[in-house]
């Protein structure tokens, strides 16, 4: 194996480790230790999030594990197994055997994306005539980034208490970084906004001063620097708005010390038009060497997905050595 060779494997393990690492755990969930993984619990279902495939010794373990706290299903969410060389007929999601033995089914796959950080040549990423980048800095501009949000995701409006939760993190936030040379590694969103002197019809749609037409964030966590909820206003796609977005994000992570950037998006595997294996991309600017920046990214993509295994009350088999 050659020196590239072992760095873009030792690369690609990294970003499944940070993958792994990057999980939601909602406020009313279970934390479960499963023989040194986690398994989050909440109501009938189970999640875990594992770097590669488990093992059959794990799958019992989890399933015992997760039937006692009461849940009916797990999802799985693994590195994908390698795909066939092109031309090699193959099933369009190949889970891994060991989660097929176990009943498991692909619900939905993620791509992932990566970079590692600083780029050395990132371009400042003007935004286009009438529009005016901004950092979510207030109370009213976390509101937009929600209605964007809402609008865009079809996502329920946040709670009152959510926000002003969130208000509360963002305040404290803000006033940490008032001391000199101090980047918060907190979540940080930017909007696009369109500039005051905008008047309606003088674009795309209407477009309405202050207004609120795109977004993204990022979070820092563990020198990894997370891109996430990005959301471009249909009426505003296709202007490199999410261009300008990522690369504040880039200079906001590498601020805050991250030496790697990662975003993950759902891939259809269902919809028509697919590309060769029967995955679409869905959502724009899955990968980061796809948005102006190939001069300067280098970026690895991968997949993860999901497995779901129903009932999880299979009988332990013994493996000697076996601790849950």
């Amino acid at each position: 194996m050659t020196a590239a060779d072992q760095g873009a494997n030792d690369f690609a393990a990294a970003v499944q480790r940070a993958a792994a690492a990057w999980r939601w755990v909602p406020y009313d969930a279970q934390r479960v230790a499963v023989a040194g993984q986690e398994l989050i619990v909440r109501g009938q279902e189970a999640r875990i999030h594992l770097a590669g495939a488990p093992d059959a010794v794990l799958v019992d373990a989890v399933h015992r594990r997760a039937a006692e706290a009461g849940a009916q299903a797990v999802t799985w969410v693994v590195a994908e197994p390698e795909r066939p060389a092109a031309g090699v007929a193959a099933a369009a999601v190949p889970v891994p055997p060991v989660l097929v033995e176990a009943g498991a089914v692909c619900v939905e796959e993620l791509e992932l994306s990566a970079c590692p950080l600083p780029l050395p040549a990132l371009s400042s990423g003007d935004p286009p005539a009438g529009l005016r980048l901004r950092r979510v800095d207030t109370e009213q501009l976390l509101d937009q980034a929600y209605h964007l949000d809402a609008e865009v995701f079809g996502t329920p409006p946040r709670s009152g208490a959510y926000r002003r939760e969130a208000a509360a993190a963002l305040r404290a936030q803000l006033e940490q970084e008032r001391t000199p040379g101090v980047v918060g590694s907190g979540p940080c969103r930017y909007l696009m906004l369109v500039d005051g002197d905008q008047r309606a019809g003088a674009g795309p749609g209407d477009d309405v001063p202050g207004l609120a037409v795109a977004t993204a964030g990022v979070t820092v966590v563990d020198a990894v620097a997370r891109l996430w909820g990005a959301a471009v206003l249909p009426a505003y796609r296709g202007r490199g708005l999410f261009r300008v977005l990522l690369a504040a994000l880039l200079r906001r992570g590498s601020a805050a010390g991250a030496t790697l950037a990662l975003t993950r998006a759902r891939v259809d595997t269902t919809a028509g038009g697919a590309a060769p294996g029967g995955v679409r991309r869905v959502w724009s600017g899955a990968s980061l060497s796809d948005q102006g920046l190939k001069t300067v990214v280098v970026s690895i993509i991968m997949s993860r997905m999901c497995c779901v295994t129903q009932r999880p009350t299979v009988a332990t088999r013994s493996y000697g050595g076996h601790s849950g």
